[in-house]
Formats: structure tokens, sequence, C-alpha cells
């Protein structure tokens, strides 16, 4: 029989169920100390790589295009993926972090590598599908503006989503629920204004990249101009308005629910408007609130899969689970490295190493960084993350991929309200061949806020679980459907799991810094840009793959002009 403890919330006491999940989710692992001699493994690998997320597992698969020599991958956890991983329940895919993308063009560092593992064009998009779920009580406040936008649109109108729209609010106001579904394209008009400004942005295909580089259509003044800024400022700001250039200027005064739904779509990357450069924040408007966006089955880690599966054939090829890399020391044959798997401790040559895990790590395993490496990469700041996954007796809103919640950013109206979902994923829609009634969808609960930093690490599962469930209930609430649907809930947490970019680190150059080459130590993290982010994945493992075979080009070239002077 079913346990169930009693607990408050901000409308009324809620019977919270016991469920079967009771600890947090780990793709790690614990490795012991090691105090007896370390098992020597003499094999010389031609690279090594640090970390089996996207980027790793981006530059194992381009480098196997250059070199025939062994490649080695290290991975901490127990399966590869990072945070690009999916999971299966009774057959149904969902994700567990990265899960979408902009939809890439044939030519683009994204476009290449799904081409070559037979993924091209087998995506979904998620535009037609996407549900915004309002706080019924911020929408109600907003009527004026959203009228106001209508009636400048007077034949949005006669959408017939509006008079449904209009007839969940009644219902919902009746019923006290927190939530209002409504289709994302219906705001349209009320979101006319903030589009038709970044609308410029792709007509002239002057994106902004993060990180900025040479060939990016934004110059370098631009860039440094709106890295020194917010994204707030950038469009409430009458004073930094003034000293913009015309042709970049916002020319459009936005309601406060588009703000609203600005931060909303920040906060999933642990970001804010008033905290964020202006550069980074459109860069994250562009992309993933008008830009259209796609999705695998099981989200992005569909493609982490499918690169660890077309590896492992490779027979120059080696991949280690469960292994923790203790030291990188450089040798006479290159470099030396060291690290624990099944309790036991390994050394391995290697004439070259990919870092592919966040570079924090990298400081204390990297011997002699030098010291303003050091000091960049500790500058890069890292927020935490949890992500809970929700499983249901049946399928909820299996049409839509998702939805975004808009509401007031100073409510605190749950338990751990500082860790609160940013967005939900049907994991139904992600995967509709599955034939399974299972339903499952993904909460996003960034910990956006600085001042919140550390508080994921003490919070006891129980805790957490109790807070998810409550804001699980109340959002299936807006599709009509009970908590008693509810069987269990996962959660994952990643401390210190994604970079959130502060203003001015792009024009200082903090991330370019903190990823320099060091001798034959390349760094293939994409942290300037935090969780998920699959192009910049895919691109820095690309790029640093590129750069480790000319690093190895010069290093046999030395070494057979070394053998010709010795004979």
């Amino acid at each position: 029989m079913t346990n169930k403890i009693r607990i408050s919330s901000h409308r009324n006491s809620v019977v919270f169920p016991t469920f079967p999940s009771s600890q947090y989710e780990s793709m790690a692992t614990s490795l012991p100390k090691l105090n007896h001699k370390p098992i020597i493994n003499t094999k010389t690998y031609e690279v090594v790589i640090v970390g089996g997320g996207l980027s790793g597992l981006t530059a194992a698969w381009q480098l196997k295009k250059h070199i025939t020599g062994s490649i080695l991958l290290l991975e901490k956890a127990d399966q590869l993926g990072g945070n690009a991983c999916s999971n299966n329940y009774h057959g149904l895919r969902y994700s567990t972090a990265g899960t979408c993308f902009q939809k890439p063009s044939l030519d683009s560092h994204v476009g290449q590598l799904l081409t070559d593992l037979e993924l091209w064009n087998q995506w979904q998009e998620t535009e037609q599908d996407t549900l915004v779920l309002f706080d019924r009580k911020r929408l109600i406040n907003s009527l004026g503006e959203i009228s106001l936008s209508f009636l400048k649109q007077p034949v949005a109108l006669l959408n017939p989503a509006l008079l449904k729209l209009t007839s969940n609010l009644i219902s919902g106001t009746f019923k006290q629920q927190r939530y209002i579904a409504a289709s994302k394209h219906l705001g349209n008009p009320v979101f006319s204004p903030l589009f038709s400004y970044l609308k410029q942005f792709t007509v002239t295909e002057k994106y902004p990249e993060v990180p900025w580089h040479e060939r990016c259509k934004w110059t370098r003044a631009e860039m440094e101009l709106f890295d020194s800024i917010s994204l707030y400022d950038l469009f409430c700001n009458p004073q930094v308005q003034a000293k913009l250039p015309k042709t970049l200027l916002p020319k459009i005064k936005l309601s406060s629910l588009v703000l609203n739904a600005i931060d909303t779509t920040l906060r999933v990357e642990c970001l804010s408007s008033k905290t964020v450069s202006a550069y980074v924040g459109l860069y994250f408007l562009v992309g993933y609130l008008y830009g259209t966006l796609v999705a695998f089955p099981g989200g992005n880690g569909f493609i982490s899969q499918r690169l660890g599966n077309r590896l492992n054939k490779l027979a120059n090829y080696q991949q280690h689970c469960q292994s923790s890399v203790l030291s990188i020391t450089s040798d006479n044959k290159g470099y030396l490295v060291r690290y624990e798997q099944e309790n036991r401790l390994y050394e391995v040559h290697t004439k070259a190493v990919i870092w592919a895990a966040p570079k924090f790590s990298a400081l204390s395993a990297v011997n002699n960084l030098p010291e303003k490496q050091k000091t960049a990469i500790k500058k890069i700041k890292h927020h935490d993350y949890c992500v809970a996954a929700v499983f249901l007796k049946q399928p909820v809103w299996p049409e839509n991929f998702g939805g975004y919640l808009i509401e007031d950013s100073i409510q605190q109206l749950y338990q751990n309200s500082w860790c609160r979902t940013g967005a939900c994923i049907v994991a139904n829609w992600q995967d509709p061949g599955c034939s399974s009634q299972t339903g499952i969808f993904t909460l996003l609960k960034p910990v956006a806020l600085p001042d919140d930093q550390g508080k994921l690490q003490k919070v006891s599962f129980t805790e957490l679980q109790k807070s998810a469930y409550q804001e699980a209930s109340d959002i299936i609430a807006a599709a009509g459907v009970s908590a008693n649907l509810i069987t269990d809930i996962k959660l994952w947490r990643w401390n210190k799991g994604l970079v959130a970019a502060e203003i001015g680190q792009l024009k200082s150059e903090v991330f370019n810094q903190a990823s320099r080459p060091y001798g034959g130590i390349f760094f293939a993290n994409q942290d300037s840009v935090g969780i998920g982010n699959l192009e910049s994945a895919v691109f820095s493992g690309q790029h640093t793959a590129n750069d480790t075979k000319a690093y190895l080009d010069q290093w046999y070239s030395a070494s057979s002009l070394s053998n010709k002077q010795a004979i």
C-alpha cells in the first residue's frame, strides 16, 4: 500500500505519495582511493580524450577521419553523453539534460556531423507544438497588454485558439488552477515587437556567435559594446540606448509580459536579463526564442548514443567509463595519464590529450598549467542545475513538445523555490513511435541566481522531490489531469553543472584564455555557453580535433627530422 504524507502548499494541503525513487540519480561512480602500486598499462595511445560528453565524442569522431593511431576516451560517469544523455522507461525514450537545438543548415558543423551519422532531417520541429503555461494571476494582470496587442493585429482575434484560451482562463479561475496552457503561436501578436527586432539578425545573418570570432558578422567593437551592457538595459534603459548604434538599437518598448518571457527563456540557461550581457542574451533569444528548434527522440542524447555506437565499431578506438583522471604530466614520449577504473590505478602514455571535461577539474589534474590560464579558468562561473523526470500512468500533452512557464520571477510559492521549473518537455512527443501508454515529462529546474549556488548540494532528496511534485501537480492540472496519475519522480542534480557567462567576459577574452592549448593538451568543452548547447559542443569538438591533428603532424615531422639527424 502506498504511504502518503500531507504537506502544506500555497493553495491547500497536498497529499504527497511515497514514490519508488528515494535518492538522486547519479551517473558518476565514487571511486575509492588506492594505496597499492599502480598497474602499468604500457600501451601508448596517439590521443587520450578526457570526457565522454558531446564535445569529447565529436572530437573522437573527427579525429578518426584524420589519424590511424589509437584513441582512448575516458569518462567519469557510468555512461557516455554527459549533459546530452537519454534514458529509457518501458521503451519510451526521454532526455535528462540537453533536449533540443537550433535547426541546422546542411553546411554547418552540426549539419556535417548529422550527415555523417545518417541523421540529417530526421528530427522533429518544435515550432508548431510548443505550449506556453501562463501563471493564471499573471495572465489576468496582463489582459490589458494582451488586448492592446491583439487590437493592433485584429486578424489574430479570429484565431479559434483565442476563444479556447479565454474559456480555459475562466474555467481555470473557477478551479483556482495555477497555470493556463496556450499555444506558443497564440502569443505572436504580443511578441511581434520583440520578434521584429530579432528578425533583423536572421535576415542579415548577423548572428551573435558565442564565443565571438573573426568570421562573425558582428565587428569586435560591436561585440564589446553589447557585451558591456546587460540585456535588460538594452531594452529598458534610455541612457544606455542613447549610446548604441542606430542600426542595432531596439526601437521598441517591451511589455512586462514579454520581459517575463525573456527571463523564462534565459532562466533555463541559469541567466537573467539583468545579469547577462546584451550580446550573450541576444545569442539565446535569436536562437531559442525566435529561431526554430528541433529535437530527436530522447533529446540530444540520441546523437551521443549514435556517436558512441559508431565509435565502438572502430578498431583503433577504446572507451572506458567509470574512469577518473588523477593526473596528466609530460614525459619523453609526450604525456603520462594516470586514472582510476574499477578499483585499479592505470598509467598510459599518449602523444596528445583532449580535455573535454569541465575546465575547473583540469586545475587539479593537469600539471604546470600557466598561471594566466588558471586565473581565467577560475573566473568562469558555474551554476547548479536539477532535472526532475515525472512518470505518469498515461501520456499528458502527447501532441506537444512541452512548455515554457511564464510567471512573475519574484513569486516564492514552492518549497525550495530557488530551484524552479523553467520548462517542461514531453517525452511522448519526442518518441512518437513508442506504443507504451506510460507518460513522462521532464522539468528543467535551474538554479539561476548567484546567491543560491550551493543550496542544491545541501537540500535532501525528499525535500526536492516534494517540491517537484507540487510543481508537476500544478502543471498537469492545466491539462485537466489529476496528480493521482504521477507514479514516480526521479531527480538528477549537477553541482556546478552550467556556465553562466557574466557581463564583459567575452570582451575580456576569459573563455579564450581558459581554452588555450598547453603544449599537446587541448581543451574541447563548450563552457562559454552553458549546459546542453549542442551547437557549441559540436563546434568545439571538431575544432579541437583539427588542432590536435595539426599538432600531431608537427610532432611526427619533428621526430622524423630528429631521426634523420641522428643517422
